[in-house]
């Protein structure tokens, strides 16, 4: 593979895919309701000579895209979702959400499935030109956020013919090789009371609400004996009916997530915390009414030889080559975060000293596929996802540059795996040791 040639080649339709993710990020759409992302993609896609499903099993907004024919089959995966409460102008360097949108790319997955589609394109053409053989296959997930899109794909059987996966995810950090993930339960937890007039009559009630900050308190001290690197974490989902401060509410609702660093872990605290909301309602005497999961993701599974392949690909495009204007530009968004004016990260982290992930359900699909998740600098330093700032960043030159080093960097993994068979074995052999024994199984309730 001439690496120059192929990222001369991709620069050369860098404009496409910048008006793409620029329109994602005005569609701003919340998972499973990505019809306009999904469409737009689907579109390109078939301009470029793809065979385009739009609609996979249960999930109207999931997109296939093939093209070519036998092994390998390599399947690079792309996110659209956005984020809710997230609205902001861009470019803004304060909050300013856009009247009338309620919804913002708080997590950058406008530029993660443009450049999954910008590398694709790229491998497609080899293809084509006949410098390599196999099958280059772009997989739209719906839903990442908090809709688990690639575990329902596993679920009908998306990805069972598929020899690797390739992903990335923009970041405000150090580039480098996503080796670590949390494992995440997200559940409700509701409890029942008995409504009761709060001066009059409130040895009648039974307050849902007392139940629920019992649960909060006995949580907090559970969080000094949970393993290192665990999270817990909640929010109010109804505060106790009417919010009347006058009656004793009958009802409250909680949304909690556990994590950990392993599967284990994860279902452990799941069911510590379940035994602390069942002793919430026996000493406020309600019922605890509903205790269901509505999230799941596994922990990542580290494949080691596409870990060393991706990193070395990475090597040829790190440091990005970001211009003073776009350092400049980062420098602001360092002081709203209250950074210094550091711009962008430039640092490229070894496989082995990779900084841990949060949650994502293309961990999941490392459990079922030999898969390699890339973590490249789009945002300025300091900036944190899931917040306005990096929606204000969205469409930023910077991000952008992030975007196209993340796609020539996964097209580059993907060319590799067509031209050396060994790198694919490894993968396979590698894989087949790391889940001897394991049966993989998710949570998340099916559609």
């Amino acid at each position: 593979m001439d690496r120059e040639q192929l990222y001369a080649m991709m620069d050369q339709s860098a404009t496409d895919f910048e008006k793409m993710s620029d329109a994602i990020w005005d569609f701003a759409e919340l998972r499973f309701e990505e019809h306009k992302a999904a469409e737009c993609q689907a579109e390109y896609l078939r301009s470029r000579g793809f065979d385009v499903t739009v609609g996979v099993g249960k999930l109207a907004t999931a997109v296939v895209a093939e093209f070519g024919s036998g092994s390998p089959v390599i399947g690079i995966m792309g996110e659209y979702d956005a984020l809710p409460g997230l609205s902001q102008e861009a470019d803004a360097l304060e909050k300013c959400p856009i009247e009338g949108k309620a919804c913002g790319q708080g997590c950058g997955h406008h530029l993660l499935g443009t450049a999954a589609v910008e590398a694709a394109c790229a491998v497609k053409t080899l293809i084509e030109c006949g410098d390599i053989q196999g099958t280059i296959r772009y997989y739209g997930t719906p839903a990442e956020e908090g809709g688990g899109g690639k575990i329902h794909m596993i679920r009908y059987g998306c990805f069972d013919d598929l020899d690797v996966a390739i992903s990335w995810h923009p970041s405000p950090n150090d580039t480098q090789i996503i080796t670590q993930t949390l494992a995440c339960i997200m559940f409700h937890v509701a409890f029942k009371g008995v409504a009761a007039h709060a001066a009059v009559a409130p040895d009648k009630g039974r307050s849902a609400l007392d139940a629920a900050e019992l649960m909060n308190i006995g949580v907090q001290f559970l969080r000094e004996h949970i393993p290192d690197g665990s999270r817990i974490h909640y929010g109010f989902k109804d505060a106790g009916g009417s919010g009347s401060g006058n009656v004793v509410p009958d009802s409250a609702k909680l949304l909690y997530c556990v994590r950990g660093k392993t599967d284990v872990i994860a279902l452990d605290l799941f069911e510590r915390v379940r035994r602390i909301a069942q002793g919430a309602a026996l000493m406020t005497d309600t019922e605890l009414t509903e205790y269901k999961v509505v999230g799941s993701y596994g922990g990542m599974l580290l494949n080691r030889p596409l870990a060393d392949a991706a990193y070395e690909e990475l090597t040829h495009l790190i440091p990005i080559p970001f211009t003073q204007e776009e350092i400049d530009y980062a420098n602001q968004y360092n002081r709203v975060n209250g950074a210094k004016e550091n711009g962008y990260s430039v640092t490229l982290r070894t496989v082995d000293n990779a900084l841990p992930f949060g949650s994502t359900d293309f961990a999941d699909v490392s459990c079922v596929i030999p898969s390699v998740c890339l973590d490249v600098t789009t945002f300025a330093y300091g900036t944190s996802l899931h917040s306005w700032p990096v929606t204000a960043q969205g469409k930023s030159a910077g991000a952008k540059r992030g975007m196209h080093t993340a796609a020539k960097a996964m097209a580059g993994i993907a060319v590799r795996l067509c031209e050396d068979p060994e790198l694919l074995a490894a993968a396979k052999a590698d894989f087949a040791k790391s889940t001897e024994g394991y049966t993989y199984q998710s949570l998340l309730p099916e559609l």
